[in-house]
């Protein structure tokens, strides 16, 4: 940044560039801070408006003492550029800061929300803040410490609007999912759904779900002891698997899991690329996915690491897909977000 900062004081030529890099990510999660960091960002877009339309992307943090004052002024502020908000709510989601949030998601620049909420929503307010979502979102990433809320998000029935077409949707929760969740999904349809990232596969009724396996191409699942029977093969359009192995549970465990689900890929699915995020080494996960995927016609298996001293222990766990030279080991950078990453391709 202060780089950045700098390359704006060298040239005129040169402010526009640098300036739409310093304000393109605006970053106010700081608790302790949130409304000094807002006040300071309010008042240079007051004194230089042409910076606001350099700003796409916004991340939020808050908790129950964050002043309603300072939310309200964050979610009315005229961005017209903001193309992603990402908003995480340490505590409770209460139906006051959902009606604050109604005018943020509601800007039709917005494609992109992620919402994390470290408690289990009340089911009051929880359906309140997607109510005026802008109908362009197209990418919604759900992530809840806990069970998702009994009452789905939707708007009440006399508030009757046009269904908004997702194109990817994540859900992740430490808790159960709901059964009826992605059908009942209101105000969104997911009939134009390419992408999708579930973090259990507990609760999904998978054969109810046969529309949306339809036009599924990125999956993306974590691995559960809850494994109920999830078949690949129903998947007509899948090309790109990310399979996440789970911290803390028995290596022996996920391979038999993983296995199983592997086995539902068909030789003739299009699946052409299995992404395998590795944050430890599991001997007996990455052996089973070695000796599966290799019988596969798959062109490419990405192992995504977090930490550098992974890296060659990492390729080291697939000795048939090295010799076949179809593993590719990257490490990734700090802070990088794959899902959003890819899907935003879409």
């Amino acid at each position: 940044m202060p780089d950045l900062r700098a390359c704006a004081l060298v040239s005129r030529s040169w402010v526009d560039r640098a300036q739409s890099h310093i304000f393109w990510k605006i970053d106010i999660g700081h608790l302790n801070c949130l409304e000094i960091l807002w006040e300071r960002l309010q008042r240079t877009l007051e004194t230089s408006p042409h910076l606001i339309r350099y700003i796409r992307r916004l991340r939020i943090g808050l908790d129950e003492q964050t002043p309603l004052s300072v939310l309200s002024r964050i979610c009315n502020f005229a961005f017209t550029h903001l193309e992603c908000v990402r908003t995480h709510i340490w505590g409770n989601l209460i139906l006051q800061t959902a009606l604050s949030f109604q005018r943020l998601f509601g800007l039709p620049t917005l494609r992109y929300v992620k919402l994390i909420v470290t408690r289990t929503p009340d089911s009051g307010s929880f359906p309140n803040i997607f109510e005026r979502c802008s109908p362009a979102v197209r990418q919604l990433h759900l992530h809840f410490s806990g069970d998702l809320p009994p009452s789905l998000p939707g708007i009440p029935r006399y508030h009757a609007r046009a269904p908004i077409r997702l194109v990817s949707l994540g859900i992740k929760t430490s808790g159960s999912l709901n059964p009826q969740l992605l059908p009942t999904l209101h105000p969104f349809s997911l009939s134009h759904l390419k992408a999708l990232s579930i973090s259990s596969l507990s609760g999904i009724a998978w054969d109810e779900l046969a529309p949306i396996m339809g036009t599924i191409e990125i999956l993306s699942i974590i691995v559960q002891r809850s494994h109920t029977g999830l078949d690949l093969s129903a998947f007509p359009r899948l090309s790109v698997l990310c399979i996440e192995p789970v911290v803390g549970l028995d290596d022996s465990i996920q391979a038999n899991i993983i296995e199983t689900i592997v086995s539902t890929i068909m030789p003739a699915s299009k699946v052409h690329t299995v992404v395998v995020p590795i944050f430890d080494i599991l001997p007996n996960f990455c052996d089973v996915l070695d000796t599966t995927l290799s019988q596969l016609p798959l062109p490419t298996v990405d192992v995504q690491v977090r930490y550098a001293e992974l890296v060659d222990e990492a390729s080291a766990c697939f000795p048939r897909l090295s010799a076949a030279s179809r593993v590719r080991t990257c490490l990734l950078p700090r802070n990088f977000d794959w899902w959003e990453d890819i899907t935003s391709r879409l």
